[in-house]
């Protein structure tokens, strides 16, 4: 399996992954599989004597979504 992927952390808490696969299902077949994911990462906040929670809590999120799938077809006279 080769993999090929760019990174990207941003400076608003949302980092990103752009990904691409090659998986080889069996010889003269592979599949291409380019892919992303977004991650929003966690906040902790709170103050003490404003009127707000002494600590509060966002979990984040991860988002991630298959931009496209391609299947190769190789042919070989050797065999």
């Amino acid at each position: 399996m080769e993999v090929e992927a760019f990174y990207m952390l941003g400076g608003d808490g949302v980092s990103q992954i752009r990904n691409k696969s090659k998986i080889s299902m069996f010889p003269g077949f592979d599949l291409r599989i380019g892919w992303r994911a977004e991650y929003v990462l966690p906040e902790i906040h709170g103050a003490v004597g404003t009127g707000e929670p002494a600590f509060s809590m966002n979990y984040g999120r991860l988002q991630a979504s298959i931009d496209r799938v391609e299947a190769i077809v190789t042919q070989s006279d050797q065999y």
